[in-house]
């Protein structure tokens, strides 16, 4: 298997194929294809933070939680026992934190040190990183895997060769509604070393109301803005839940599938894309500088002192059903923090790929490919095997979308692929293009 991109979900996996081997088990063979490093997306040149930010997650969700195996048989609580060496518990007490982290109330880490345990796992677990940027994923001439252009450092475009593909991560981070004076992109704006400088005592407005979102308004409130409008379709901020019950579903993915579609669908629209953590939302929400309007910006014109958006908004029409009604917002400053669809990945599909993509699943929209994510978040049918876990919560469970079950996602991919990996033969990897 292939994995683009060195995140949490490609370690993971990497960590659970040591695991497997050594206690015995076959495993499929993982290798990870990443631009800069490993856990680069946690840390300022990634474009998503500065590094300082504070992991949403509880870091106990780590690579093997909910060490749960379910797919070793006899030999699973082995393959848990070996994934509990790479644990966060095991990070701290070999960087002799363990006990001051408890000391102080067992506090979320910061990006950084969520990337240095990534980096730490991915080192013992000896995951195979090959550095280089995807330019092209097609289907292999054969038919049977995946040909995966990627240009090195060096320049040089070699290609990639697999049975499997899974791509992670949530792609670049310089989406931006305009490139214009004092319009930011996720990337650009954590790029800014010196905030206060540009930030202090300005009003800013703030697209997206995910968490990109909500990093963003916590660090402009933080660098003194005197005004931060986050500006989305949404009617509110919705904030997750987070207990135990909500979190349940997350740890234990089998409840899932006794959902009804429904239910599905709300718990989803609540938890997973444009929604703030419930400490973030603890953090900020008290802020009187902090507001909210509902809409969809459709321009961001600069002018002289700072940009005028036209934010579309609905008010109850003739009839009773809304109307769209187009306002003026002007701020010194905006922030784009919409991040990018979840199929992002498609703008590097050859023609021949998205055609596999689109016979298996009826199209190339999330909402056709969210319908045939397979119990081992492949795309079902398809071949050559895709891997979407990022697709993964409507059918199967809405930890596998994000950190909440990473042990549980590995499970589940491995699984699918161990019949595959004992009976294909090698594919070569990293010739020149």
């Amino acid at each position: 298997m292939l994995v683009i991109g060195a995140g949490p979900k490609a370690v993971a996996l990497a960590a659970r194929a040591a695991a497997l081997r050594a206690t015995g088990l076959p495993a499929p063979r993982i290798r990870i294809l990443e631009a800069r490093s490993v856990g680069a997306h946690w840390e300022r040149p990634g474009g998503w933070t500065n590094g300082n930010l504070l992991l949403g997650t509880a870091p106990e969700k780590d690579v093997g939680f909910p060490y749960a195996t379910a797919g070793a048989g006899a030999a699973s609580a082995a393959v848990d026992g070996h994934l509990a060496q790479w644990s966060w518990t095991r990070f701290l007490i070999a960087a002799g934190d363990y006990a001051a982290w408890v000391d102080r109330g067992r506090p979320a880490p910061t990006h950084a040190t969520w990337a240095r345990y990534l980096r730490w796992v991915a080192d013992r677990a000896g995951a195979q990183v090959r550095i280089g940027r995807v330019i092209r994923a097609g289907v292999a001439e054969s038919g049977a895997g995946w040909a995966v252009t990627a240009r090195g450092a060096d320049g040089v475009e070699r290609v990639h060769r697999a049975r499997a593909l899974l791509p992670t991560g949530p792609g670049p981070a310089s989406t931006v509604i305009a490139m214009a004076p004092r319009v930011y992109s996720q990337a650009s704006f954590w790029s800014v070393t010196h905030m206060e400088p540009v930030f202090g005592g300005a009003e800013v407005a703030v697209i997206g109301s995910g968490e990109g979102s909500a990093n963003t308004v916590a660090q402009l409130l933080r660098v003194g803005a005197a005004g931060v409008t986050v500006i989305s379709p949404d009617p509110a901020i919705f904030t997750r839940g987070e207990n135990r019950f909500e979190n349940r579903l997350y740890s234990e993915p089998e409840r899932w599938t006794a959902l009804s579609a429904a239910h599905r669908r709300d718990i989803l629209r609540r938890t997973d894309r444009g929604v703030y953590s419930a400490a973030m939302m603890t953090a900020i929400e008290s802020d009187l500088r902090f507001d909210h309007v509902t809409g969809w910006v459709r321009t961001a014109v600069p002018e002289p002192d700072g940009v005028q958006l036209m934010v579309a908004r609905a008010r109850p029409g003739e009839g009773g059903g809304p109307v769209a009604e187009d306002s003026v917002i002007r701020v010194d400053y905006v922030v784009d923090a919409r991040g990018n669809p979840p199929l992002w990945f498609l703008r590097y599909f050859t023609p021949a790929a998205r055609e596999a993509l689109a016979d298996a699943a009826g199209g190339t929209s999330p909402e056709a490919v969210e319908q045939v994510i397979d119990r081992d978040l492949s795309v079902a049918g398809m071949r050559p095997r895709l891997f979407l876990p990022a697709l993964a919560g409507f059918r199967q469970g809405p930890g596998f979308a994000n950190l909440s079950c990473l042990g549980a996602l590995s499970d589940r991919v491995l699984t699918g692929l161990a019949a595959e990996a004992e009976t294909a033969p090698a594919l070569g990897a990293g010739a020149p293009a």
